[in-house]
């Protein structure tokens, strides 16, 4: 352009000739300028200087960060040594692939100084480590995987955050761990629990609208469904028990209860089911969803067992449906024009 079509400065930049610097841009403008930007291109802006570290580096840190074993030495020597007053600046952590038991100490440390920590996940658990979570009061999303006698059960007696999402695996009863909840029910609307059985009939405090349950040795039942957690809006279900396609003669009882009690009882909130065959087969249910999606392996597309897929989804006539298919890729494209040529009959 030439400099006849130019507009003058003054008119850029107000009554000053000198264009503005990032330093001089007030704080709404500067923090939306820090969230546009990669993690990368992030951490080398707030290396140029000490005004934009300590306004960048709390945006920063409220971002997700995923800790490994390789990266948590470093990661908590470069907040203690450069700026340990921002520890409470963490906002979402997630500790994964711990190989070493000396992290555990480190974890424990940087638990203990983020004050205002909301999402975390860990892998790992002991006494210094429960003990720091316990005083996270404002954590609204946690996920534990644990088995070790440490377990979370610990965290759940103790705590009293206001948690909306709540992830464990621990390979025991829900007649004692659910019960423990109670005093999240306020609050809690996403459980996913795994390697657990179903949950007792006369529990019913939670109002959830969200729950997975993965690897579950019991068959789900539909009564313990409705009584336990009647706002469900999205389940999530895998059953874990005997060989579906050599007999299905063991799920045969459990479903016609679900069918039978689906007369007298309804779940109406529920929109979205996430399941496998054994799931969609045992649960029989027979109310429009809005969502179905069924995870199947290849060798699930059997010209036998679309009878009963069929007669499913008759029952429940879902308006989105996604079916996937993972092993055996060779077989991919013949499982999927048997499934289209079976499923258009519906």
């Amino acid at each position: 352009m030439s400099d006849a079509g130019r507009l003058p400065q003054r008119a850029l930049f107000g009554h000053s000739a000198v264009a503005p610097t990032l330093t001089s841009l007030n704080d709404d403008v500067l923090l939306y300028l820090f969230r546009t930007l990669t993690r990368k291109e992030h951490l080398s802006l707030i290396s140029t200087c000490r005004y934009l570290f300590n306004k960048g580096l709390p945006v920063l840190l409220a971002r997700q960060h995923l800790i490994t074993s390789n990266t948590l030495k470093s990661f908590y020597n470069f907040l203690d040594c450069f700026a340990p007053a921002s520890f409470t600046s963490l906002r979402n952590l997630h500790f994964y692939r711990i190989l070493w038991r000396a992290d555990l100490s480190t974890i424990a440390k940087i638990l203990q100084r983020a004050t205002n920590l909301h999402t975390l996940g860990t892998c790992a658990l002991n006494r210094p480590i429960v003990k720091a979570i316990v005083s996270l009061s404002k954590l609204r999303k946690l996920e534990v995987e644990e088995e070790d006698s440490c377990n979370p059960r610990s965290i759940l007696r103790r705590s009293n955050a206001p948690l909306v999402r709540l992830s464990v695996e621990v390979e025991d009863d829900t007649m004692t761990l659910l019960p423990l909840l109670s005093k999240f029910q306020l609050t809690l609307e996403d459980l996913h629990l795994q390697r657990v059985t179903m949950v007792p009939l006369r529990f019913s405090c939670l109002k959830l609208t969200r729950l997975s349950m993965w690897y579950c040795p019991d068959a789900l039942s539909f009564i313990g469904l409705v009584y336990a957690f009647p706002n469900l809006e999205v389940l999530a279900y895998r059953h874990v028990g005997e060989d579906f396609h050599d007999d299905r003669s063991p799920f045969e009882r459990i479903r016609d209860e679900n069918i039978s009690c689906q007369k007298t009882m309804s779940l109406d909130s529920l929109v979205s089911l996430t399941t496998d065959e054994e799931g969609l087969y045992t649960l029989g249910f027979q109310r429009k969803l809005d969502s179905l999606r069924l995870p199947f392996p290849t060798g699930f597309w059997s010209h036998m067992s679309f009878d009963w897929l069929r007669d499913s989804l008759r029952l429940n006539r879902p308006r989105h449906l996604q079916i996937s298919c993972y092993n055996y890729v060779s077989a991919l494209k013949k499982a999927l024009s048997v499934g289209t040529e079976r499923l258009d009959r519906l």
